[in-house]
């Protein structure tokens, strides 16, 4: 009788490199150990992927106060107004969204008005906006003012000027 692993591996044959390093991988049984180690991998790797492109938890306007604080503190004008303005469907062109965030940068340059746009942000952090009926707008109301967001088509919120 002849076994399929003496076939692939018989004596005098001339074995690779690769097949020297590990013996048992041209046997029928290494070589369904290594179809199984991809299969393996590839099932981990699309659940990784499945995982990263669900979504979690929908954002809450708290989470995007916090994100909107960062970008101020990273003076990121760039990033706060094409992620962060709830109104940026309405821009024009480019060249308009262009003009916001120069305006942006022109009057947060100064630390003490940047200082304060982040200080009224983190004042509502500890506080529980009121949500519309729908739950598309969010508004944290302060002593002398308020904040309000909406949620934008993207899902995440955004702010209002």
């Amino acid at each position: 009788m002849i076994r399929p692993h003496r076939l692939l591996n018989a004596p005098g044959d001339k074995v690779s490199m690769r097949a020297a390093a590990d013996p048992g991988r041209d046997t029928a049984a290494g070589v369904m150990g290594a179809v199984m180690k991809r299969i393996v991998l590839i099932l981990v790797i699309a659940g990784l992927w499945v995982a990263g492109c669900a979504s979690s938890e929908p954002e809450t306007p708290g989470q995007a106060v916090q994100a909107i604080i960062e970008l101020y503190e990273a003076r990121d004008f760039d990033s706060l107004i094409r992620t962060r303005y709830a109104e940026i469907s309405k821009a024009r062109d480019e060249q308009q969204i262009q003009t916001l965030i120069d305006r942006f940068g022109t009057r947060y340059k100064e630390e003490a008005a940047l200082n304060q746009a982040v200080a009224t942000y983190r004042s509502v952090l500890r506080l529980t906006p009121e949500l519309s009926e729908n739950g598309t707008v969010a508004v944290f109301k302060l002593n002398d003012g308020f904040i309000k967001l909406s949620r934008m088509d993207n899902g995440n919120w955004g702010f209002h000027l």
